[in-house]
C-alpha cells in the first residue's frame, strides 16, 4: 500500500511540475517579446518606405480578439493585410 502511495506522490508531482514549467516557460517568452519593443523617433519630413514582403493590400481583415502571431497560423496562411492594421502599425 506504501508503494501505490509513493507512485501517487510522484505522478501529481510530475503533473504539477509539468503545469508550472509550462507557464514559466511561456511567461520568459513573453518577457522577452515584450521588451523588444523600442520607441522609435522619427524625424519631419521623413518618407516611409514600406515592404510588404508578397501580402496582398486589402481595403479591410477579419479583426481577431486571440491574436497569437506566428504562434497561431505557423504554416503561413493568411497573406494579406488590411489599411486599418497598417494604419494601427505605424503611429
Amino acid at each position: 500500500m506504501k508503494f501505490l502511495g509513493n507512485v501517487l506522490a510522484v505522478i501529481v508531482g510530475l503533473f504539477i511540475f509539468t503545469i508550472l514549467s509550462t507557464l514559466v516557460f511561456f511567461g520568459i517568452i513573453g518577457i522577452i517579446a515584450a521588451s523588444s519593443d523600442q520607441e522609435v523617433s522619427v524625424k519631419e519630413n521623413t518618407v516611409l518606405h514600406l515592404d510588404l514582403n508578397g501580402r496582398v493590400l486589402v481595403e479591410r481583415t477579419v479583426e481577431d480578439d486571440l491574436d497569437l502571431g506566428a504562434f497561431g497560423n505557423p504554416f503561413g496562411g493568411d497573406r494579406s493585410a488590411g489599411l486599418v492594421n497598417l494604419k494601427k502599425s505605424h503611429r
